[in-house]
């Protein structure tokens, strides 16, 4: 403490000890308590007949040097003295400030954490209730649906529908639609380019990291399965074990939005790339579709599409058309505008479960794929079996057709991905790995193909497979992922509930 002094044997510098064992200068002491009283440490009351003389043998270790007032400029020294003195009472009741301040602001700091803590179980909270409450107005929505005059119909026709006979199928109108989609898309892909504005892979190799990671889904279900992107980029939609789906804007980091109306797990999800809609499936074998309406989200229609869990979906290029693949070994094509299933398709090459089904990019033809180890190829508009791609020895978890058309990815359980040339029909490239990809996706240029492991992304480029990237340190028990446009975002679902982002 400035107070306490080195022993002196000089009467003005004598040091003095008080009842509590401190020792001071007896010219500080003395100037302290003639100005407040107290003990300078305690704070207690103190007096000068308080103070008890500590007699100290004279040594040369503790005589301290001549005053300066012996040289014969008293006056000096007198002034510097009188100002040091005022620097180490001020110094010594700095410290003694500095100290309350401190235990003053450790107080605050775990008052803050405290609520800081509070405020974020009030959200998870607020969120569980808001989805439940959502839920419950969907329920009542479908019952006043049901419970309609106009409904009955409706009924009649699913119930039939579930017991098993044939659905309508694709009308003309609709074949006439098709067939003029894939002469339009197969003009513009003559002239297919790759646009300027898509990466390079050294770009992706050195650029790309992970820049956002979101807790969406209610902490008591954790786990989200799959994931799509708007195609504005900004909107992100999750579906997950607590069968919601919630909807995320990126711009404001946070969620605007949650689809409750599944009675089971959500197994995939699909932005309609023109309109206002969002395509979703679950464990149950069923297809809602949701529409955007004054800013808000609401539950169009119900399709009744499978006696088991949709394991994908894929949107045609004329954008009424829906392809799903189901666990009971058929896929069906359904009419999101009205509602309804136009075919569901059950082949004698289809005797396991299908585990992804996806539309050529011109929509002519489609490919299915699944358990038993083959890839198939179909006639879009009348389901006709075209011919099959054999050679995983495994079942198969993914498959993709690239932006131009020509070329068809696929991975399987025997750590392999394959790729096949549409117009010989044949394989021309097969990559063997050290894991087994869960999921795989060309971007939308068609210049990268990422596979998805359950704690890594690997991402390829070019019809070599030469790998560009490997994502692991942030990656554990994924479940689902998507590209962005013009592969500059990469996003990763998982089942501890996060949506991962990667970005250049």
């Amino acid at each position: 403490m400035p107070l306490i002094c080195s022993l002196s044997s000089e009467p003005c510098r004598e040091p003095v000890t008080t009842k509590n064992g401190h020792i001071f200068e007896r010219r500080l002491i003395e100037k302290y308590i003639q100005n407040s009283g107290t003990d300078p440490i305690t704070n207690q009351p103190l007096t000068t007949e308080d103070l008890i003389v500590l007699k100290v043998d004279p040594s040369p270790d503790t005589l301290k040097p001549r005053e300066p007032g012996a040289q014969g400029i008293p006056g000096i020294i007198q002034s510097l003295q009188s100002e040091w003195d005022a620097l180490m009472l001020e110094m010594f009741n700095l410290r003694q400030e500095h100290m309350r301040v401190r235990k003053q602001l450790a107080h605050y700091l775990y008052q803050h954490d405290a609520a800081c803590r509070v405020i974020a179980r009030i959200s998870s909270e607020r969120d569980q209730y808001m989805q439940e409450l959502s839920k419950f107005k969907a329920q009542v929505r479908i019952t006043n649906v049901h419970n309609s005059p106009s409904s009955s119909k409706m009924d009649a026709d699913k119930d039939k529908d579930a017991e098993g006979d044939a659905p309508e199928g694709l009308s003309e109108e609709l074949q006439d639609l098709i067939a003029k989609k894939k002469n339009e898309l197969c003009d513009i892909r003559m002239t297919y380019k790759i646009s300027p504005s898509t990466i390079t892979s050294k770009t992706l190799s050195s650029s790309m990291k992970l820049v956002e990671s979101h807790l969406l889904h209610i902490q008591n279900a954790p786990g989200i399965t799959c994931v799509d992107i708007h195609p504005n980029q900004v909107l992100f939609a999750t579906g997950g074990v607590d069968t919601s789906v919630v909807l995320f804007d990126r711009s404001q980091a946070k969620k605007i939005a949650i689809l409750s109306g599944h009675t089971k797990s959500v197994t995939a999800v699909k932005f309609h790339p023109t309109d206002a809609r969002i395509i979703s499936a679950d464990d149950a074998g069923d297809i809602l579709v949701w529409a955007e309406e004054n800013a808000s989200w609401t539950l169009v229609c119900t399709i009744h599409a499978h006696s088991s869990s949709v394991a994908s979906l894929d949107i045609h290029p004329i954008g009424t058309l829906i392809l799903a693949s189901s666990a009971d070994r058929t896929f069906s094509l359904c009419d999101i505008q009205h509602g309804k299933v136009l075919a569901r398709h059950l082949h004698p090459k289809l005797q396991t479960p299908i585990a992804v089904a996806k539309f050529h990019p011109d929509g002519e033809i489609m490919a299915t794929a699944g358990e038993d180890n083959h890839i198939h190829i179909w006639k879009v508009c009348t389901q006709e079996y075209l011919t099959s791609f054999e050679g995983h020895t495994a079942k198969i978890t993914g498959l993709s057709f690239s932006e131009n058309g020509r070329t068809l990815a696929s991975s399987g359980a025997d750590h392999t991905i394959k790729l096949w040339d549409l117009s010989s029909v044949c394989l021309y490239k097969t990559l063997e790995l050290d894991a087994a990809a869960i999921g795989l996706s060309f971007d939308h240029s068609g210049r990268f193909l990422a596979a998805l492991y359950t704690n890594e992304i690997r991402v390829f480029a070019g019809g070599q497979l030469e790998l560009v990237k490997s994502f692991s340190e942030d990656v554990k028990d994924a479940t689902g992922f998507t590209w962005g446009q013009d592969a500059k975002t990469l996003a990763l679902t998982s089942l501890d509930g996060s949506l991962k982002i990667w970005s250049v």
